[in-house]
């Protein structure tokens, strides 16, 4: 336990922030998921639409230091891949 009150006020906060990310990274993880699902039942229109989502999704989060640049780079690019390999 935190010994002074600004230390509590971190501990209070960074609980906040924790669920938050948290949140945010399955939001993200879940859209990419269902977009993969979507490319391989040969859904196209709607793996489309839920990868521009998905894109939204995962720029929010690096904007917000949820997820790294390097790691959304990484996923968009997978993603328009399969997109292409399936269309």
């Amino acid at each position: 336990m935190p010994n002074k009150p600004s230390a509590a006020k971190e501990l209070r906060k960074a609980k906040k922030r924790t669920v938050l990310n948290r949140r945010t990274e399955s939001h993200v993880r879940n859209l990419f998921k269902m977009t993969m699902d979507l490319i391989k039942d040969g859904k196209m229109e709607e793996a489309s639409k839920s990868a521009q989502r998905f894109q939204q999704a995962i720029d929010k989060a690096v904007k917000n230091d949820v997820e790294s640049k390097n790691k959304a780079s990484r996923k968009k690019s997978s993603l328009m891949k399969a997109m292409k390999k399936s269309a």
